[in-house]
């Protein structure tokens, strides 16, 4: 019953439109807004939540009860083997207890042509998410990929909303693994919308033991704007969105990485606006306070000494290139 093959996925008929798929372990604290400005752009919400300790199912099935057509809510009761845990690494990725599979049943359940992953700490702007979901619905083709940002945001120590810098201000971390010390101030990867089809299946990462779904075969959809589309609510989590990583009494893969999680010191956060300097082509066209007011209402911004003038050369060029490619 649990198990998926990967013809349970895309050998079954498929209806235009797109269908966005959610897979929840104690999401309570965002999950509601998370559902609420995500779903006026979907044709179809699929939520697969397991082994939960907070109302997290509950609110799914307040939803589903209020949306019967277009929210569907189903249990995944086998135990998930958390991420970066020996166990993670080694077990058979079609395995009940294997976190790709429990990715690829929720995707198994999506009824729409092209789907779209979303988490539960995922706060959409939606008139964003829905121009951009009406756009993928008339121009998508089916080998392209259209991609969303989420801005990674947290609190410092005084509780101001902050980004992480532990790249100085790269906006996607690209090197070495074995460097990689926090999370980056951009997310994305299979964060997009894409057609369901024979590629269409997560995998296990062989080093950090997380689901992953290779999107890189696929070309990027040419017009798909890098300005962020949501805002990442994990950093702002009391255990900043560690809980389910079973860090604790185990030897785990991304123990020095949770640990800079947790305690995060101020030379690696930047306020927003320092961010938008530096990485301007991810704020174009936004207006960053009063969308993340609406997730916030309490807004307190850290701000920065940092100087405009500080913005160098490289900067300003991706500044231009996207004034060039996104007109």
């Amino acid at each position: 019953m649990w198990t998926v093959e990967p013809e349970h996925i895309w050998k079954k008929p498929r209806a235009p439109g797109i269908s966005g798929f959610m897979r929840l372990k104690n999401e309570a604290a965002y999950l509601d807004r998370a559902i609420a400005s995500h779903l006026p752009g979907l044709d179809e919400l699929v939520i697969v939540f397991n082994d939960c300790q907070d109302e997290t199912p509950e609110i799914c099935i307040d939803w589903a009860s209020r949306h019967p057509s277009k929210v569907k809510v189903v249990e995944y009761e086998p135990r998930v083997i958390p991420i970066g845990t020996r166990e993670s690494l080694t077990i058979d990725p079609r395995s009940p207890n294997c976190i790709a599979n429990y990715y690829n049943f929720a995707l198994s359940l999506t009824n729409r042509k092209i789907a779209i992953k979303i988490d539960g700490d995922h706060i959409a702007v939606t008139e964003r998410f829905i121009k951009i979901c009406n756009k993928v619905r008339r121009e998508l083709e089916p080998n392209d990929r259209y991609p969303i940002y989420g801005l990674n945001i947290t609190q410092n120590k005084k509780g101001e909303i902050a980004m992480y810098n532990y790249y100085d201000f790269a906006a996607q971390f690209t090197g070495d693994r074995s460097t990689k010390k926090g999370p980056p101030p951009f997310t994305s990867g299979d964060h997009a919308f894409y057609h369901v089809n024979k590629t269409s299946w997560h995998t296990v990462d062989p080093v950090e033991g997380f689901e992953v779904m290779n999107l890189a075969g696929r070309s990027r959809f040419p017009r798909a704007a890098l300005t962020y589309c949501f805002f990442h609510m994990k950093g702002m989590k009391p255990d900043r969105g560690t809980a389910n990583w079973g860090i604790e009494g185990r030897q785990h893969v991304r123990g020095s990485w949770a640990s800079n999680v947790l305690r995060p010191e101020s030379a690696n956060l930047v306020s927003l606006r320092a961010m938008a300097r530096r990485n301007p082509a991810y704020f174009r066209g936004a207006n960053l306070e009063s969308e993340l007011r609406t997730v916030i209402p309490d807004l307190r911004l850290q701000t920065d000494a940092e100087p405009v003038a500080s913005v160098g050369i490289r900067e300003r060029l991706a500044d231009l290139w996207y004034r060039l490619a996104y007109p």
